[in-house]
């Protein structure tokens, strides 16, 4: 029973904290874009965290089921099955409950139209930029964005030349930052830089699913069920390190695989699926035959891990 409160204060945490967490690192983010060269950072926006708050939140909720794991593989030896019933029922009720209600939630209250300001920053002067291979050094900038200031560059002979500009559009990049010397010296850890590109496609493909009805969402969230399946691998290893490394890189797997259905790299696997005329046509075909393929593989890892330790205790006896 403890095994079971823990987990549920856990998974509400790991939602809660996880969703914070997120819209924090997208505001700051969100500051970054709006950030010119010798401007003060603006830390805080009530909008930017709203928005970055939907945006986390089913991003905690998708990895809800792994952290509920290692906290298994952490903290609970003696209530295993306990524990994985446990997060076997939060992990239905996540993806059977939870995220559809807040898409429904989304449509319903339009929530599109809270969108991060992205109005861009006027450029500050005294500052060299490259845009084009030309260099931009802006004497005065206006507050409509016209400037002063010279431009050097090479001509088509390699020679160097140096041209005043007066009263010209300043060059802005079209990449979502204001300033250029902002982003060349933002570094994106790795990790995020991932989440940033896969998140798009998988929030726009849960958002088609759930409009083309409960079956069809079925098929989407057929990667909550592989990704509960990790639970084989918390008692894998009596390291607990190699249990939750196992686990981890099962969950990266999973996510990625699926984002490749997502982004059609197995049309040709769904073709020939289609092929064989007892496979019916079902939105998100190849996802769901990967992710079984993923369960009835894992399900037999299992099985063999639990004989393989049971013959090891009988042996010892």
């Amino acid at each position: 029973m403890k095994t079971c409160l823990n987990l549920i204060a856990g998974y509400l945490c790991i939602i809660l904290l996880g969703t914070a967490f997120g819209a924090l690192i997208i505001m700051l983010y969100n500051g970054a874009t709006l950030l010119v060269a010798g401007a003060p950072l603006v830390v805080f926006s009530k909008t930017a965290f709203l928005r970055g708050v939907l945006l986390s939140f089913p991003v905690a909720l998708s990895l809800s089921t792994m952290l509920l794991l290692f906290l298994l593989i952490r903290h609970s030896s003696k209530s295993r099955l306990a524990g994985i019933i446990t997060i076997s029922i939060l992990t239905v009720v996540s993806w059977g409950v939870v995220y559809p209600v807040f898409i429904q939630f989304w449509n319903t209250k339009n929530i599109n139209q809270i969108e991060t300001v992205k109005t861009k920053s006027t450029l500050s002067s005294n500052y060299f930029r490259e845009f084009d291979s030309k260099n931009f050094y802006y004497t005065s900038v206006d507050e409509n964005g016209f400037a002063d200031g010279f431009v050097i560059y090479n001509d088509v002979d390699g020679e160097q030349k140096l041209e005043l500009i007066k009263n010209q559009k300043v060059f802005q990049s079209d990449d979502g930052f204001s300033d250029s010397l902002v982003k060349n010296s933002l570094i994106i850890p790795r990790v995020l830089s991932k989440i940033f590109q896969t998140y798009p496609i998988c929030e726009k493909e849960a958002f088609r699913a759930w409009s083309n009805g409960y079956l069809s969402w079925l098929g989407f969230a057929s990667v909550g069920l592989a990704l509960l399946f990790a639970f084989v691998f918390v008692d894998m290893s009596s390291w607990r390190l190699i249990n939750v490394c196992m686990v981890c890189i099962f969950t990266l797997t999973i996510i990625a695989t699926n984002t490749c259905c997502y982004l059609g790299l197995f049309n040709k696997l769904e073709q020939t699926l289609l092929s064989w005329k007892f496979i019916p046509k079902l939105d998100y075909l190849v996802s769901i035959v990967i992710n079984l393929a993923f369960v009835i593989v894992l399900a037999v890892l299992g099985l063999i891990s639990s004989l393989t330790r049971r013959k090891r205790v009988v042996g010892r006896e």
